[in-house]
């Protein structure tokens, strides 16, 4: 995320394009790399770390490039259901790292299970945005559970 987006409008382009490169455009890239043995084997789990900052207009560069991997994780899961491959978007929700910061609301141990939740879904949780805090607390079975 760019250190300054406001105002949001007067965010340099190559801010945007930088948060782009590394949101959007290096997700797509792996998805492209890994996506063919996927198919072959006809088995495989994407998960795209998303953000409910989406929602935050007023964090400009970073907010669309979010909504843009939701969009390019929604469009995935449609073409890939029916070959038991799967792409979810989930949120870790404000983590205590170099990007939450010290003041975010959660230490980083609470995220698990809820980020792994994507690799070990069934073929019919696919194309959802999930919140990793959701589960916390729970173990992966608790979790599964719960998405499932």
């Amino acid at each position: 995320m760019p250190d300054s987006q406001d105002p949001y409008w007067q965010v340099d382009v190559n801010e945007y394009i930088w948060t782009y490169q590394v949101n959007v455009i290096a997700p797509m890239i792996l998805i492209e790399k890994f996506l063919p043995a996927m198919l072959d084997q006809k088995f495989g789990r994407i998960i795209n770390t998303t953000s409910g900052i989406k929602n935050s207009p007023g964090k400009g560069a970073y907010a669309a490039s979010k909504g843009a991997l939701d969009k390019l994780s929604k469009d995935y899961a449609k073409k890939l259901k029916a070959k038991n491959v799967t792409i979810n978007a989930i949120d870790p929700g404000s983590i205590k790292t170099d990007l939450g910061g010290e003041n975010a609301s959660h230490d980083v141990a609470t995220v698990i299970p809820g980020m792994i939740l994507g690799a070990f879904v069934s073929k019919n949780v696919t194309g959802q945005w999930l919140a990793a805090q959701d589960y916390r607390g729970k173990s992966l079975e608790e979790a599964l559970e719960m998405v499932e």
